[in-house]
Order: structure tokens, then sequence, then C-alpha cells
């Protein structure tokens, strides 16, 4: 799930608490990459970039079609939109932070200031229907959930388990159940 955008530090939370902080399943999120909306995996942690990500494809994908968010989050980010949008998510502070999703042009832009979102919703021609979604508060809590659950989480490890851990009980009878 990895962005372009770099953390200020090498952190990470493990996926369970991703999931509950995107408000998402693991079966969503292994669709959304089956059909090109979140890349694959990169390792066993989530940065906080990628959390960002996820949260933030969560947001939009409640009002947008999945095969049509798929198709406009893929072309952004080949053309790198994805993560200055990501990396103004994470670096915002304040009570400003706004997708702009504009229907016609099928692009998405984030504003951080009230001048910005003005410019982003003009249109000097004939009007254009928008979507705002006013996301500071979900971009704050983010970033301060990823961050308190840092601090408590263990170093990464330096790989992903396959499968279950062997319990004691199958352990104990050699490895069979």
């Amino acid at each position: 799930m990895a962005t372009s955008v770099e953390s200020p530090k090498f952190s990470w939370i493990a996926e369970p608490k991703v999931l509950e902080l995107a408000g998402v399943n693991r079966s969503t999120l292994q669709n959304w990459v089956r059909v090109g909306l979140l890349p694959s995996d990169s390792g066993p942690g989530w940065a906080l970039e990628e959390v960002m990500e996820l949260c933030l494809v969560a947001e939009l994908r409640d009002r947008l079609p999945l095969d049509d968010l798929a198709l406009r989050w893929s072309r952004m980010r080949n053309d790198g939109t994805v993560a200055a949008i990501v990396g103004t998510a994470v670096a915002v502070e304040g009570d400003r932070f706004d997708l702009v999703l504009r229907t016609v042009e099928g692009t998405v832009t984030a504003a951080t200031t009230a001048d910005e979102l003005a410019a982003q919703v003009r249109f000097p021609g004939a009007p254009e229907p928008v979507v705002v979604l006013a996301l500071a508060p979900a971009v704050n809590r983010v970033k301060r959930v990823y961050f308190a659950w840092e601090e408590t989480d263990a170093p990464p490890p330096t790989e992903r388990r396959a499968g279950r851990p062997v319990s004691r009980r199958s352990a104990a009878n050699g490895g069979t159940a």
C-alpha cells in the first residue's frame, strides 16, 4: 500500500487497527486491491500515508460507484495526484481539508484554505456539478489515532506471517491438532 509521500520518521501500525480506523473490513480492502483502487500490500505494517489513503478512499467510496472511483483514483495515482492529496492530508494542520469532486471532469482535488476551495468551485463558464467533502475532522482523527497507536505498537515484524500461529495444544502434540 505504498505511496510516494515519505513519513517524517519510520512508523507503522498493524492492519487490524488500520481497518478499524478506516471503518473497512478485510474483504472490502482485498476487493479494492483486486479492482486496482489501492496498491497491493507492501509489507506487514501500514505507514501513515497508507492509512490516510485508505481512509480517504473509504470516504470517497461512500459517494462514488466502485468502478468509477477505481478508474479515477488509478488515473490520479499515475499522474501523481494521489500522492499530492495524501501528502497534503498528512501535512495539514487545522480545520480545513476538503476534497472537491468534479463530476463532469472526473477529478478530485484538495483544498486547505477557504480561498482554495472557492477557486476550485468557481466556474468561469457554465456551472458544473461538484461535491465537496469536508474531511478535516476525519483527517485529524486519523493522525491523532495513528500516532497514539504507533506509540503502543511493538517494532514492525520483518515479514508477514502466513496463516495462523501454531497453538500451544497443537505444539504439545507435535504440530498436529
